[in-house]
């Protein structure tokens, strides 16, 4: 349980998410968002990024 709060403290501190739309989702799924943030991130794929996190956006 702890390490899911700080996958989801690590995605609202760095991309301005909202934790109350984090909240929604299960840990394999903020797991897996983070890897493909992450993935993007590492390909320099700004708009995949943004296309990404534009749903939870606070």
């Amino acid at each position: 349980m702890q390490i899911c709060l700080a996958r989801v403290r690590y995605l609202v501190d760095t991309y301005g998410l909202s934790r109350k739309k984090l909240r929604s989702l299960k840990c394999k799924e903020v797991k897996q968002l983070r890897a493909k943030l992450d993935q993007l991130q590492s390909d320099e794929d700004t708009n995949g990024v943004e296309n990404l996190v534009r749903p939870y956006r606070a």
